[in-house]
């Protein structure tokens, strides 16, 4: 299973991960309870330059935690830092082949072998290579092609196809070509192409599941009609319907589309709407249960100031 969020010591908990970008230093916060509980600091500069930025994460090596992917800017070495039961780093495996001009795009499960893998991509060819992890080892390199750099990758973790594996989901940022692969380990089983949804009509999330079936769904906004559509997918192929109606003028931005905020296993929309917090409950279905402000433990509502982010 690829891991999406960072969980640094596998306790089902998401973490928090900090770095400087001077200086390079890594922290970070072990939470419980929305607190943190432990804070450790690396001080990368110590080892390695500190032109290393994380770019990454996943459960490369299957432990059940989330690891931690750097890539220099200066050279061409990549290091994963490992993380054990604790959160403490455990080991550093470091990879000298991916040239600076890639960035990771995807650190899917593509083989559903529960280790994550890498996608990169060059940043002025679009050239797409997959890296198959085996625990810290690199299992495979294989090319996947070029991608034209008018074509955006806006997910390579999720998977909507409902096999297990991660697919990549591809979208033409002049024309709004929509494409999606579904992958089986570094091979391509399926090309799905959804045509050219308008460039009016944005991407909100693909990292929800709407109707609680384990496949990954697609959250749209129109915003010449305010309507937000949602594509329940079922083998790679969706059904469309529009869940409801956020009107450009109520200065509505949608926060999280994959929490579940009342433990029913269907993800939940957290929405920013002028500073109110407001959560979209949602039904097996993939319809709106209930529409509710935020409260606290006090009953108040709970409001976004101007500098606070969730």
């Amino acid at each position: 299973m690829s891991i999406r969020k960072v969980d640094l010591n596998g306790d089902g908990i998401s973490d928090l991960i900090l770095q400087d970008e001077t200086t390079g230093d890594v922290t970070t916060l072990l939470m419980q309870n929305g607190a943190p509980v432990s804070t450790i600091t690396y001080h990368v500069a110590e080892t390695y330059p500190s032109t290393y930025k994380i770019t990454g994460f996943g459960d490369f090596d299957g432990s059940g935690t989330t690891d931690v992917l750097f890539h220099s800017l200066s050279n061409d070495i990549a290091i994963d830092w490992l993380t054990g039961a604790n959160g403490v780093v455990v080991g550093n495996p470091s990879y000298n082949w991916m040239r600076t001009g890639y960035d990771v795009v995807g650190t899917g499960d593509y083989s559903a072998d529960g280790n994550s893998d890498l996608l990169w991509r060059g940043e002025t060819d679009g050239q797409l290579m997959m890296w198959q992890m085996n625990s810290s080892y690199i299992k495979a390199y294989t090319s996947l092609g070029q991608i034209p750099t008018s074509y955006s990758i806006v997910d390579g973790a999720s998977d909507f196809t409902g096999d297990g594996k991660s697919d990549i989901l591809f979208r033409g940022m002049d024309d709004g070509q929509t494409t999606l692969w579904a992958m089986n380990g570094s091979e391509i089983a399926q090309r799905i192409d959804f045509g050219k949804i308008p460039t009016s009509v944005s991407l909100l999330d693909t990292k929800a599941d709407l109707n609680a079936d384990g496949t990954h769904d697609l959250l749209w906004y129109d915003h010449d009609s305010g309507n937000v559509v949602e594509w329940l997918m079922h083998d790679g192929h969706p059904t469309v319907s529009i869940i409801g109606n956020v009107s450009p003028s109520a200065h509505a931005t949608l926060i999280s589309a994959d929490g579940d905020y009342n433990g029913d296993g269907i993800s939940d929309l957290l929405w920013n709407v002028g500073g109110n917090l407001v959560t979209w409950t949602m039904n097996i279905q993939g319809g709106i249960f209930s529409v509710d402000y935020v409260h606290d433990s006090n009953g108040n509502q709970v409001l976004l100031g101007a500098t606070q982010i969730v």
